[in-house]
């Protein structure tokens, strides 16, 4: 004996951390002024439609955090970068999900050698 019966499942949909931090540009050129932008910071996450905020955070790889900011999901110089001094810039970045998850990943700027300028001197002999 047996009986059939419609089953109702419901299936709860439970927020998951963001899973990456991708940076497309992350090279800027020397000699820019403080507040250039070097790339739009997106999201990897299985929860479709999530919102995302980013910022720079302390731990391994975030040596040059000072050198950056980030506005909305913009990553900006704070700092006025120098190609023959320092070539790549290491920073790590914090996404955090409208449900409070976040996922962490250190990322590096490239600086780009722009042709100065030469500049001429006199000399007298």
């Amino acid at each position: 004996m047996y009986v059939e019966q419609p089953l109702t499942v419901k299936v709860l949909n439970l927020n998951e951390p963001p899973t990456n931090v991708l940076l497309p540009n992350y090279t800027v050129k020397e000699n820019q002024p403080v507040g250039t932008t070097v790339g739009t910071l997106n999201t990897s996450d299985p929860d479709a439609g999530d919102t995302a905020s980013y910022r720079l955070v302390a731990g391994p790889g975030s040596t040059d955090n000072a050198s950056f900011t980030i506005s909305g999901n913009e990553l900006k110089t704070a700092a006025v970068f120098n190609f023959e001094a320092k070539r790549a810039y290491s920073i790590r970045v914090r996404v955090t999900d409208q449900g409070g998850l976040y996922f962490e990943k250190m990322k590096t700027v490239d600086v780009t050698n722009v042709n100065e300028r030469l500049r001429t001197f006199a000399c007298r002999t």
